[in-house]
């Protein structure tokens, strides 16, 4: 019947055996000239930024139709964008680029993006940005293999923190842990260095990895703070997890794609896993109850690269920026909305229903679905 999936993610084991069809995304936009490299989403779900090569940051909105809709352009930058990052606070959005800053926009009383702060970061370009979990610290991976840290004043300034320089060739991926004592980067050396805070509040080279002899492009943590997948111009995902001692250890590797892997990202409970690859696919991934991760579903669609991925934080949505200059918007195949949450067991008239929201004209139905733990 399959393997047994926990997590309220699907509530119930719900599979379907057959491929969905080629093009299988929501939404197409195509208002950036050049291409995707980074989305990002708002932590209460109704904005997503993305940031392209044509040096602009548009923001989109949810319309009352469920649609997402352009809504306004940021225009500060004079290259193309690398990475943006949203605030855990969601007041704040951060975008790095080629030519070498660092700009905070914030949200006016009438909820509209503007302007705030220039950083500069040692004049080279900024490949990644992230927020740490109090939404005052700014830790930016740059091109020359150096991490920049700022901290927010309560006054609202930015004031240079910290500078970290153990990597030897450009960071191209850093992001912080939900413990608000952990980070880690990934770098074009093929390494991955994990940092911790010492008592002085300073960050500490913690752990050092080595996961492949290929550049490291994407790193992300688990929302549990327990999980780090890395992705990397091999094809593969590597999974590493926290052990009872506090250190990091390697725990799974999965074949993603034939060519690179430019991102990963976890969904919102941390049980499903998207991988963004050279082959112009998004994989999906699922966690066992074995915690091993094992392969879900494939979306196909982008004519490119997918460089960056990211999820609705309701977990229903995945977006997705690709070389092809184009976000795509793909409804979350593992997502059960709160009207079909039923305690097991299901009956005839609620299978049907999860059979008619998964099914689709034309392939398989060959469905099937078995009672799994609701919570875990």
């Amino acid at each position: 019947m399959g393997t047994r999936v926990l997590g309220w993610e699907i509530v119930f084991f719900v599979g379907i055996q057959g491929t969905l069809s080629s093009d299988n995304s929501l939404q197409t936009l195509k208002d950036h000239s050049e291409a995707i490299r980074s989305v990002a989403c708002s932590p209460d779900g109704t904005v997503f930024a993305s940031g392209s090569g044509d040096a602009v940051v548009k923001i989109w909105q949810k319309h009352k139709n469920n649609q997402w809709v352009y809504s306004q352009s940021l225009i500060k930058h004079a290259y193309g964008i690398h990475s943006i990052a949203f605030s855990p606070d969601g007041t704040l959005l951060a975008s790095g680029s080629s030519d070498g800053i660092i700009i905070i926009w914030m949200k006016d009383t009438n909820n509209r993006w503007i302007y705030s702060r220039t950083l500069k970061a040692a004049g080279c370009a900024v490949f990644s940005v992230a927020f740490g979990v109090d939404s005052k610290t700014l830790v930016a991976g740059l091109e020359n293999g150096t991490i920049v840290l700022w901290r927010k004043r309560n006054n609202g300034t930015w004031t240079f923190f910290e500078k970290m320089l153990h990597h030897a060739s450009s960071v191209n991926s850093v992001a912080c842990c939900l413990d608000g004592q952990t980070l880690v980067s990934g770098s074009k050396d093929q390494r991955v260095i994990l940092w911790v805070k010492d008592y002085g509040r300073l960050w500490t080279k913690f752990q050092v990895m080595s996961p492949s002899a290929f550049v490291v492009k994407s790193v992300t943590f688990s929302p549990d703070s327990q999980t780090l997948a890395i992705g990397s111009f091999d094809g593969f995902v590597r999974i590493w997890i926290k052990n009872r001692y506090g250190h990091w250890q390697h725990f799974q590797r999965i074949k993603a794609c034939l060519g690179n892997v430019y991102s990963v990202a976890f969904g919102p409970t941390g049980r499903i896993l998207a991988t963004g690859c050279d082959d112009a696919t998004i994989k999906l991934w699922i966690k066992d109850d074995s915690n091993k991760w094992i392969y879900f579903d494939t979306l196909k669609g982008h004519d490119g690269p997918v460089w960056s991925v990211v999820f609705t934080p309701d977990n229903g949505e995945i977006i997705s920026g690709s070389k092809d200059k184009t976000i795509k918007i793909w409804k979350n195949p593992l997502y059960v909305p709160e009207s079909l949450f039923y305690s097991p067991p299901l009956n005839t008239t609620q299978q049907k229903k999860i059979q008619k929201m998964y099914s689709s004209k034309g392939h398989e139905k060959n469905f099937f679905i078995d009672t799994a733990i609701f919570f875990d």
